[in-house]
């Protein structure tokens, strides 16, 4: 019976590694607008709406781009498998959909453990709210796991930047900022929030 039942995980294992690998090309050659895995809109899509929105004429337009990257989610996928592991991201991504459905802009899943949200409209203080809201909400979905004998969860550091849109040279240049910020919130030991404003 045992024997049974892994071998259907292995195979529901292997139809899902096999549909990934089919979407990907498809992902990434911008064939299609949603990534179906986490269903959000893919990185062409992204960055076509934040060109249209960096060449707005509106000066005081405020805009925001946060990074929302898992923390140790390569051990948690370990530990669990990948099917486990999608279900992590699932519920990660519902999470900051909802957390952020309120707002004006796009939501991303970029690669693996991290998520893109570029905002609109959005003001300093709200932006800063929403970083931190992003980060706890992931922290109380208490997804454990267990490496080298001791528990652990799987958490969010966040890096973001804001500010006017003339702010910015580009998207190119707000996904640096955003990723330096990210870094610094890596580096600070995980689980924080990182934001610039520009």
């Amino acid at each position: 019976m045992k024997i049974e039942t892994m071998n259907k995980q292995l195979e529901n294992e292997i139809t899902i590694q096999k549909k990934m690998v089919d979407d990907l090309s498809k992902y990434e050659s911008g064939e299609v607008v949603n990534d179906e895995l986490p269903q959000l809109p893919n990185p062409k899509h992204l960055t076509e709406y934040m060109k249209e929105v960096l060449g707005d004429c509106r000066e005081d337009l405020q805009v925001a781009l946060c990074i929302i990257d898992l923390d140790h989610f390569k051990r948690y996928n370990d530990f669990h498998g990948c099917i486990e592991g999608n279900r992590c991201l699932q519920q990660v991504r519902n999470c900051i959909k909802t957390i952020s459905s309120d707002r004006q802009g796009l939501l991303l899943h970029a690669d693996g453990n991290e998520f893109i949200c570029f905002l609109t409209d959005i003001s300093a203080a709200v932006f800063v709210q929403l970083g931190e809201s992003l980060r706890d909400a992931v922290e109380q979905l208490s997804l454990l796991f267990c490496w080298e004998q001791h528990a652990f969860q799987v958490t969010a550091s966040v890096g973001g930047v804001h500010g006017l849109r003339g702010s910015f040279k580009d998207e190119a240049e707000m996904f640096s900022i955003a990723y330096e910020e990210l870094y610094k919130a890596k580096s600070n030991g995980r689980n924080n929030v990182k934001i610039k404003f520009q």
